[in-house]
């Protein structure tokens, strides 16, 4: 993960936020941490009951199926440790992007130094995550703020594989919650694309509207001409339609 890639991640993060109404209210800063310390709690939880994704059986299904991503999300990962701890961060961006902050990868060498952030596993994750809201709470300016949002992010990130026991780093994780993030239905109502939008990150699915209202889906595989309609509940429809030109038709 270098500084570029973080912040793409950052600006990815308030988009979806903002698409899903996240921000249609001005408020202040002590709020949108107060989403950080709740997002705290909820990991606590899932460590303290040892909740733990099982990714080999997200991947194995994805692999199997290829379809119903937000259906392999909940049954694998939702609601884990490694889940929780991606939604700090992925609610982290989001004040970064509301803040209009560059973060920097490097931040957690200037405000500690590697043998007092080797003490926090002293505290085990519920004492670590306390310290990280405490330090930002206790921020005196803004530029210590968003210094103090870069090293929290950095802290999960260098403990990750510590605090879970993950045969995957957090940013896998972020990038699957923003992913599932990004299906939920947005802030104007728009479900039924949601709905279904799995299918065409899976396989760049067209789909056939009536009225602004999706009624099929249309896959072509890379090679040969068969195109394969997909009805809005996941079924194959069994006519397999033939059509050079593209042009969308039912």
């Amino acid at each position: 993960m270098d500084t570029k890639e973080l912040n793409a991640l950052k600006d990815r993060a308030y988009k979806t936020a903002i698409a899903h109404g996240f921000h249609e209210d001005e408020r202040p800063d002590a709020f949108w941490l107060s989403l950080v310390m709740s997002e705290m709690g909820e990991a606590i939880n899932a460590d303290r009951k040892e909740m733990h994704a099982d990714t080999k059986g997200f991947i194995h299904y994805m692999d199997a199926t290829k379809f119903y991503f937000r259906k392999a999300f909940d049954s694998y990962i939702k609601d884990s440790l490694e889940d929780e701890l991606a939604d700090i961060v992925i609610r982290l961006f989001d004040f970064a992007g509301l803040k209009r902050y560059e973060l920097d990868i490097a931040s957690i060498d200037h405000v500690f130094s590697r043998h007092r952030i080797l003490e926090f596993w002293d505290y085990k994750l519920p004492g670590i995550l306390v310290r990280l809201i405490t330090m930002l709470a206790d921020a005196s300016n803004e530029d210590e703020l968003q210094q103090y949002v870069g090293t929290v992010i950095c802290v999960l990130s260098d403990g990750f594989e510590r605090m879970t026991g993950s045969d995957k780093d957090l940013w896998w994780f972020v990038k699957q919650k923003m992913r599932y993030n990004e299906l939920r239905p947005n802030s104007k109502g728009e479900t039924e694309k949601e709905k279904f939008h799995d299918l065409l990150h899976g396989f760049g699915l067209e789909w056939d509207d009536r009225n602004g209202q999706i009624v099929s889906y249309r896959w072509k595989p890379q090679e040969g001409d068969v195109y394969y309609y997909i009805d809005t509940d996941g079924s194959v429809i069994r006519e397999i339609w033939h059509d050079k030109s593209g042009v969308r038709s039912l």
